[in-house]
């Protein structure tokens, strides 16, 4: 009697998660976006003043340094080409190293929302391949989740590939209406 009440109880959480699963399906989009970044200029706004609590490191960006900046977003590498949107946010640097970055990718007047750890390499520049998450978003990209992946390019310019869900419940797509 009790293993036949375990076995119910076990087929009922899976037939609740599978239901779950294909709930989530039927209402979000896998959306795929490319393009390409194009470094601006990124502006110190705060500084540790307490050098035993952030020492300075042989890099270009110590413990406790904070910087903004707002990059032009293109369709290809070509940095003189239609601009698209920005990308912008504030990075700080928590370990000699390592950047902690909050962003976003603005198109139009709908933006993805990014956060994630940044690393660099032993002469502080960024490291050739990143990935951030996708935490949110605007308009009609309220509630995505997913990646950016960042490859760096040849120049200034940075390759960026996002993969992300659309969980608006809605099937209206505020950007195009």
């Amino acid at each position: 009697m009790a293993r036949s009440i375990n076995m119910l109880l076990m087929l009922v959480g899976c037939v609740i998660l599978a239901t779950a699963v294909l709930a989530e399906d039927s209402v979000s989009k896998k959306i795929e976006m490319q393009f390409f970044e194009h470094d601006g200029r990124d502006v110190l706004v705060f500084e540790c003043m307490d050098k035993e609590l952030c020492p300075a490191v042989e890099s270009t960006m110590n413990t406790g340094q904070g910087h903004i900046y707002n990059n032009k977003v293109t369709a290809t590498y070509d940095p003189e080409s239609e601009q698209m949107g920005t990308v912008s946010g504030l990075y700080f640097a928590t370990y000699p190293k390592k950047v902690t970055e909050v962003s976003s990718v603005k198109v139009g007047d709908t933006s993805l929302i990014l956060r994630g750890r940044w690393s660099l390499d032993t002469q502080g520049n960024d490291l050739p391949q990143q990935e951030l998450a996708i935490v949110g978003g605007t308009k009609g990209y309220a509630g995505a989740y997913g990646t950016l992946k960042y490859t760096k390019g040849k120049k200034t310019e940075a390759f960026l590939n996002s993969r992300f869900h659309d969980l608006s419940l809605s099937t209206t797509n505020y950007h195009n209406t």
